[in-house]
């Protein structure tokens, strides 16, 4: 890789010790930005969603694109010699608050109602379209070189729960979205994504094997890195570490997204989905 950022070039043990120093806890951290270098790539497939209500997205055969997983944030040790990756700013929700709505903790929901605390998760109350389903952290925390991961329990065999990143100004406008997502869709397909307000192209996909189980919790991840081109990193793993689908891919388009924007996470068609210890991981400013 031509780039080099903090969340690869220090493998998982470099993340580690932001996320166990945060164990347990909802907060920010702050400490010292990530490096930043050029890398050249183009997106593969692209397609367009007309958000007529459909409960998900429409897709047709896409190329699988294997590379190496982010981090695992949970996993492993601590290395001695990782001091610095322990002050990477650092966002953790744990969601271990008083059942109801709203979520709290900063959170912002595009369409209020739509998802609750519940049991010490998030879990969402209705379907529609993944542009007004979302939850997404305030524009004051916005960052651009980052690395999300969230537990999701898959609710439904048409589920696609999304992590989103880079999320830009004009969202919140109904139909409407402007960043970069992972998702499953559906238990047998991991897609990259990039969004165009009412339009997506997905950069590349994978298929997951073993398929995903209704009514497994599954960790989900997304990275995000780089301004030109933007270098994506989508992962979906079993709670036991073990990989499921993994994607590399590269935004070098004319539309690519290389403003910092908010964070977040959503769905069309996961109801009584649920998501769980969600964390940020800010690589660079």
């Amino acid at each position: 890789m031509g780039r080099v950022h903090i969340g690869v070039a220090l493998a998982g043990a470099a993340l580690l010790a932001a996320c166990n120093a945060l164990s347990g806890a909802d907060g920010l951290s702050v400490g010292p930005a990530g490096v930043d270098e050029a890398e050249i790539g183009v997106p593969t497939t692209s397609k367009s969603d007309a958000s007529t209500g459909e409960p998900s997205r429409a897709h047709d055969t896409a190329t699988t694109d294997a590379g190496s997983p982010p981090p695992d944030l949970d996993s492993g040790g601590i290395d001695a010699a990782s001091e610095a990756a322990a002050q990477l700013p650092t966002f953790l929700d744990t969601f271990s608050r008083a059942d109801g709505t709203p979520i709290g903790n900063g959170w912002v929901e595009k369409s209020p109602g739509k998802f609750a605390l519940v049991n010490g998760a998030v879990q969402q109350k209705q379907t529609g379209i993944y542009r007004n389903l979302f939850v997404s952290r305030p524009a004051f925390e916005n960052v651009t070189d980052v690395l999300l991961q969230t537990t999701v329990t898959f609710s439904a065999s048409t589920a696609d729960p999304c992590l989103f990143a880079r999320i830009q100004p004009g969202s919140e406008v109904t139909n409407t979205f402007y960043g970069y997502s992972v998702y499953a869709d559906g238990p047998a397909d991991l897609y990259v994504s990039r969004d165009d307000g009412s339009a997506f192209t997905d950069m590349g996909s994978s298929i997951i094997s073993p398929g995903l189980t209704v009514g497994r919790s599954y960790r989900l991840s997304l990275q995000v890195t780089g301004t030109n081109p933007v270098h994506l990193v989508g992962s979906i793993a079993a709670l036991d570490g073990t990989v499921l689908a993994t994607i590399t891919a590269n935004d070098g388009s004319n539309k690519r997204i290389s403003s910092a924007g908010s964070v977040g996470f959503g769905s069309s068609a996961a109801l009584n989905g649920r998501w769980d210890d969600f964390k940020r991981v800010t690589l660079a400013p």
